[in-house]
């Protein structure tokens, strides 16, 4: 029997199309005559081909111009390469993902009935074997999976952060155990979808590799790695993601990956300590490389190095970068430009020592502005008598004073009250409360954070004062707002800082979001 296989392919535009293919093979090129013709510009004409060899499906560069990405790795030309379900190949600017293998013949999942618990599995794979994928704006990116489970959500002690305002605090959840794998809508407010079906709340879904989870916009796949597709090496405990950038150097040295994202020119690459980005490489040169804008293109230039800079094989003083352009220092090191970074790494930061800490020694304590409470937070968010915690036996209560700008438990804004328990986080305005055991300290912040997303201000039918405007603001960063007079700059102010709020859009201060 005639054994058939399917490609996802996404085009530079976003748009998505399916392609079947039979053995023995299929040819991908921009020209007439390829069994799969790419309108890509960065495609060759015959850029690549598929071919089954044995229980095999095996990938071959031509010796293309811009070459072939298999999961985020170059291949040689005219060197096979083994995939399996779920690997994603970069063509130029087009993405292609196998979705159908010999080894795993079609059969019912989850994505006709979410809830059926009897969907097959996927056979037992160590933790340290899995890849996360993650497909946004045509483009796709990779994880190392390292926990048997991964929160996903917009909250800052998510796993993987994501940066959409379509994305709820903590919106889903995977889980990864022996022979089980499982995702779970956490009650998000715009759900979760396996294979373009929504999946009920709070309820584990079965899910198998290279089958899609989409959360707002982005959509996530898992991959089961191999010595021929081994997974990208290991980024930070935490990541983020976000569906709108920014530009980003991957710095890969001595099988360690760094990333480091594009936001001031030039910046030099190298060894010295005194370069932007530091690459701790004895084959990389004090001062390596400087990444500079020149004539409305961004560079990568040789600052006369010891080893130069090679690209595609051949030594080059100066480059014009293109996404996904993979130039070498040295042997064991290589920067890859990307016009979206992808998964960013969350560096953690030392805990400061708490401002103030109160022994709960009475059944009732206050807090609030005022000079009677039993813990005064001196800040006008923060209300005359905000709040009140309760020790009810073994058990502690927090209720809300009728306050102006509420309290929220772990990012969630509270009704009226609710059950905390030990190390739980109280926000009362810009103040972080830690629950402790009888306890409750006031921690030292470094400032504010505030993010926005996408703001918007109707006021009327045809007329929006704040265009699809997003931004972020660090902890003590000077940001002015400049312009002419009715340009939108007192809109844009109160939108950010509640005043006025923006009728679509969010806004985030320190992940809690100020609607």
């Amino acid at each position: 029997m005639t054994r058939r296989f399917s490609l996802r392919v996404t085009l530079p535009d976003g748009q998505v199309r399916s392609h079947q293919w039979s053995e023995p093979g299929l040819r991908v090129g921009r020209a007439p005559g390829n069994d799969l013709v790419v309108p890509d510009p960065r495609i060759s004409a015959r850029h690549a081909y598929f071919q089954v060899r044995g229980s095999a499906v095996e990938v071959v560069d031509t010796g293309s111009s811009n070459g072939t990405l298999v999961n985020g790795q170059p291949i040689g030309a005219n060197s096979p390469r083994t995939l399996r379900a779920g690997d994603v190949l970069r063509m130029g600017d087009t993405t292609f993902q196998l979705t159908t293998a010999p080894s795993q013949p079609d059969r019912p999942g989850p994505s006709a009935r979410p809830g059926v618990k009897q969907a097959e599995q996927p056979e037992a794979a160590p933790v340290r074997n899995l890849a996360l994928q993650a497909h946004f704006g045509g483009r796709m990116d990779e994880l190392a999976i390292g926990k048997a489970e991964i929160t996903i959500g917009r909250a800052a002690d998510n796993d993987v952060i994501l940066e959409d305002p379509r994305a709820s605090s903590h919106h889903a959840r995977l889980s990864f155990r022996a022979g089980r794998w499982a995702v779970m809508d956490l009650g998000s407010l715009n759900g979760t979808q396996l294979n373009g079906d929504p999946i009920p709340n709070r309820q584990p879904v079965p899910f198998r590799p290279g089958e899609s989870i989409t959360i707002g916009a982005h959509a996530f796949a898992v991959r089961v790695t191999s010595p021929d597709a081994p997974a990208p090496p290991p980024l930070t405990d935490q990541v983020r993601l976000s569906p709108e950038g920014p530009a980003g150097l991957v710095v890969y040295a001595d099988g360690r990956q760094t990333r480091h994202v594009l936001e001031r020119f030039p910046v030099t690459v190298g060894r010295s300590s005194d370069s932007d980005i530091v690459v701790a490489s004895p084959t990389v040169s004090g001062h390596h490389a400087r990444i500079q804008y020149a004539d409305g293109a961004l560079w990568i230039v040789d600052l006369e190095s010891r080893n130069g800079l090679v690209f595609e094989g051949r030594r080059i003083a100066r480059k014009a970068l293109h996404d996904g352009d993979v130039v070498h220092l040295a042997r064991s090191v290589a920067v890859e430009f990307r016009e979206h970074i992808g998964f960013r790494p969350v560096q953690k930061r030392p805990s400061l020592p708490p401002a103030q800490t109160l022994r709960l020694t009475t059944d009732t304590t206050t807090v609030g502005r005022a000079g009677d409470n039993d813990m005064v937070l001196d800040h006008p968010q923060v209300s005359r008598h905000h709040a009140l915690v309760e020790r009810l036996g073994m058990r502690t209560r927090l209720r809300d004073l009728r306050s102006s700008n509420g309290i929220f438990v772990n990012g969630e804004r509270i009704e009226t009250e609710a059950w905390v328990n030990q190390g739980d986080e109280i926000r009362i305005g810009p103040y972080r409360l830690q629950v402790g055991e009888n306890s409750l300290a006031c921690m030292s912040d470094e400032g504010l954070r505030i993010d926005a997303f996408r703001l918007q201000k109707w006021v009327t039918p045809k007329l929006n004062l704040l265009q699809d405007i997003s931004l972020s603001i660090h902890p003590q960063e000077f940001v002015a707002l400049v312009g002419l007079s009715g340009a939108g700059k007192s809109t844009l102010m109160d939108a950010m800082n509640g005043f006025r709020p923006a009728t679509h859009g969010v806004v985030l201060v320190n992940d809690v979001d100020l609607y």
